[in-house]
């Protein structure tokens, strides 16, 4: 009987043992899955607003990119308006002079057709630059194509983070599970030590 009484008193002591750490992988596998879902969460957060400004700079990139080009055919056909304009000034200064040498016309009409072609040439000068701004527009709108690319990467990441953290959750579930049979077994052992009283 004292053997016995022994024996038991070594379960007991073991079985207590056992539900101590029970009850530390219970709270740490508990953590765990808190933390694995947390993250979870985290992670469809990250996703959605991946998707989001995919999808923002999806519409906006092709408009701006149209928008640009518009502008650019614009700017385009104003430079070749005043670069006409220049010619057809030159043209006739050159034709005024010719007839001032002649006597047929007086100074103040080639002056005023010199004063003319100065206007026009600074027409073309103002044309040019719009046109270099309306190259660089698109140049930033084509940009924006590549940052649709960008965007599609970024979509491809979080959903790569979310699939690690789901990973992360059914790790933490089985863990549970774990926790779960050994507290059975600890049922059984101390149903063992109920029979050996």
């Amino acid at each position: 009987v004292a053997r016995a009484q022994g024996e038991v008193e070594v379960l007991e002591r073991q079985m207590a043992q056992a539900q101590a750490g029970l009850a530390f992988a219970q709270a740490q596998v508990a953590a765990q899955q808190r933390q694995a879902q947390a993250a979870l969460n985290a992670a469809l957060a990250r996703l959605a607003q991946a998707r989001k400004a995919l999808l923002v700079t999806r519409t906006q990139a092709p408009s701006a990119v149209d928008e640009a080009k518009a502008m650019l055919r614009a700017a385009e056909a104003d430079l070749a308006r005043a670069r006409a304009a220049r010619e057809e000034a030159r043209r006739d200064l050159a034709r005024l002079q010719t007839l001032q040498a002649a006597g047929a016309v007086a100074a103040a009409d080639v002056d005023a057709a010199r004063t003319r072609l100065e206007m026009v040439e600074a027409q073309v000068d103002v044309a040019f630059e719009q046109v270099q701004r309306a190259r660089a527009a698109l140049d930033r709108a084509q940009t924006g194509t590549l940052d649709v690319q960008i965007r599609e990467e970024d979509v491809r990441a979080a959903e790569a983070q979310v699939d690690a953290a789901r990973g992360q959750v059914a790790l933490a579930a089985a863990g549970m599970l774990e926790v779960t049979g050994q507290r059975e077994q600890l049922r059984a052992v101390a149903r063992q030590v109920e029979i050996a009283r």
